[in-house]
């Protein structure tokens, strides 16, 4: 496999001479099935993973010192709480309101029964 030589690095030459991650795409993933028979692209690639996944798990702050043996506690902090309580006594009240509504126009409506008119 040789060099497009264009402005940009394709896979193949990424890859095999180390890099790890793209910043953007220098193609379609289709463009990877090309090399899946070729086996010192896979093994870059592989090794390329390895690295990846190294520096994620040693040396970022996506493990953040979690371990097999660390216990995970969800908490819940009040603020939280306040906002679960005044979205649902907002939900109550506007319930509450369409349904006053709603009887006000029923009622409004009604004819009286014994035949005077209230208007």
């Amino acid at each position: 496999m040789v060099s497009n030589s264009a402005e940009y690095m394709v896979y193949y030459d990424g890859i095999i001479n180390g890099t790890s991650i793209y910043l953007t795409t220098s193609g379609s993933s289709s463009d990877l099935d090309a090399y899946q028979e070729d086996l010192m692209f896979c093994s870059a690639m592989r090794e390329a993973c390895h690295r990846i996944l190294y520096a994620v798990c040693n040396y970022s702050a996506a493990m953040n010192g979690i371990s097999s043996s660390t216990k995970l506690v969800s908490v819940t902090p009040w603020w939280q709480i306040l906002i679960l309580v005044l979205e649902i006594a907002a939900l109550v009240f506007a319930v509450a309101s369409v349904a006053v509504y709603v009887v006000a126009i029923v009622f409004s409506r009604r004819k009286p029964q014994d035949g005077t008119d209230t208007k």
